[in-house]
């Protein structure tokens, strides 16, 4: 061959491409133990409570509703140009108006517990909500509806929970001070599809401007907690020994304070941060799923999340095989060896069975124990055999003191997440002008070929004679 080093540079080239797939084999178990996790925490959830949202309270207030209906008739009129005679009919139903909190608190303390479904740890709590506020007297004059409509007997409180099977105890409701039992089920044209209500037939009696209402609910549930801001004005207080939380929906608290032996935070929601009313009636004015949009709570996250951390480790596995095959490749054009493309190969999937090593052994000692264990063994399989392999041991030592910077350099990018993708940029570039200015006497044409003539220059010209 003409040129042997773009030759064993087009091998290398293609030996790296070629453990793509089993890198990509290895990403694919990384999503099925995955799953299998999530599965876990669905099973886990399945007899404990899934994760819960408290929607509520509103109080709901039923109406009686008239429609003219036009239809035709067409057995009275043969004769008639639209084929019949149109007859309007009238039709009575019941809708009902909603109306939502002025003050509204929330305050709770969720309390851990770690679970396992098989190798698989899930988190889940139980709390106690205490729930109370204030809701004006409903009016629906301006809604439209006449007094004489009204169905002041049917009123109700509802509450919606996202599983009600995490209820431990009876709820009770003090409404106006007074004692009141929930029901099973959220009532009709409620927000949530399940959670509890209460009765309320004396709502239009007592005359009062605006009610007082206070409740506790004893949850169970998995991994997180949300609740809505339906007052004018909401205040939310969570607390837990869990030292990791992760605070997520449409606010984030205005005060946190997370130490090592759990969390505080508080949220207070002003109604003019979201998108729906305080009141409406029927569909006329109803939220939707902008009520869902606007929850917001704490999730109980797990840190040490393996295959998370395993997949963002998974992407640096071609800066890794690649780095080693070019201390391959300089050891080899300079040191005056010969290695097989199966060498080659042999290095690459040692280097690719750490990350499967990484997996399996994460799911059983942490993911820092796992990493060390299987950096260890990758960089001790590797050096024993390029003791042999590079002839020197010299050389060996080397590439172990290279390895063991790599997988050094890609542990601490694997933990600094905010400022990986800036440590990676600035050793990549540091790296390439390190080579660029170790190698830039080389005469590349010249190596692993045959040796060039010397540079000849045109002989001297004879003198010529007078």
């Amino acid at each position: 061959m003409r040129f042997p080093l773009l030759a064993r540079s087009f091998v290398v080239l293609s030996l790296v491409v070629l453990l793509l797939v089993p890198l990509q084999m290895i990403r694919g178990v990384i999503d099925e133990r995955a799953a299998r996790r999530t599965a876990a925490i669905a099973e886990v959830a399945s007899t404990w409570a899934t994760a819960q949202t408290l929607v509520g309270p509103v109080v709901v207030v039923p109406f009686r509703v008239e429609r003219k209906e036009s239809w035709v008739d067409p057995a009275a009129s043969p004769g008639s140009p639209h084929g019949g005679l149109v007859r309007e009919r009238t039709r009575v139903g019941v809708e009902q108006a909603t109306f939502l909190p002025d003050t509204l608190r929330i305050e709770g303390r969720l309390v851990p517990e770690r679970r396992w479904r098989g190798i698989f740890e899930v988190v889940v709590y139980r709390t106690e909500l205490a729930v109370s506020g204030t809701i004006p007297a409903p009016d629906l004059g301006p809604l439209g509806v006449p007094p004489e409509d009204v169905h002041w007997k049917d009123a109700f409180l509802s509450v919606g929970l996202s599983d009600t099977r995490g209820i431990r105890e009876e709820v009770r409701l003090l409404w106006d001070g007074a004692p009141a039992a929930f029901r099973p089920g959220p009532g009709a044209a409620c927000l949530a599809p399940s959670g509890i209500h209460a009765p309320l037939p004396g709502l239009q009696a007592s005359g009062a401007l605006s009610h007082r209402f206070a409740f506790t609910v004893s949850l169970q549930g998995t991994e997180a907690l949300a609740v809505t801001p339906l007052g004018a004005s909401t205040e939310a207080v969570l607390r837990s020994p869990w030292p990791s939380p992760s605070f997520f929906g449409a606010f984030l608290p205005d005060r946190r304070t997370v130490t090592a032996e759990g969390f505080d935070a508080g949220w207070k929601v002003s109604s003019f941060g979201r998108s729906y009313p305080q009141r409406w009636r029927g569909d006329r004015g109803a939220p939707g799923d902008a009520v869902a949009k606007s929850a917001f709570g704490v999730r109980l996250f797990l840190p040490a999340d393996a295959y998370q951390q395993a997949t963002r480790a998974l992407k640096y596995a071609i800066l890794c095989v690649g780095l080693t095959f070019l201390a391959f490749a300089l050891f080899e054009t300079f040191g005056g060896l010969r290695l097989h493309p199966l060498q080659y190969l042999f290095v690459g999937f040692a280097l690719v069975l750490f990350y499967l090593l990484l997996v399996s052994l994460s799911e059983h000692v942490g993911f820092g124990v796992a990493y060390l264990a299987g950096a260890s063994a990758t960089t001790s399989l590797v050096s024993a055999y390029c003791a042999w392999v590079l002839v020197v041991k010299a050389r060996a030592v080397v590439m172990a003191g290279a390895l063991a910077a790599l997988y050094g350099y890609l542990f601490v990018l694997l933990r600094l997440e905010d400022y990986a993708l800036l440590l990676g940029s600035v050793a990549l570039f540091a790296l390439l002008a390190a080579l660029m200015l170790a190698t830039r006497r080389v005469d590349w044409w010249s190596v692993g070929g045959p040796a060039r003539p010397p540079r000849s220059f045109p002989p001297p010209k004879p003198a010529t004679s007078p």
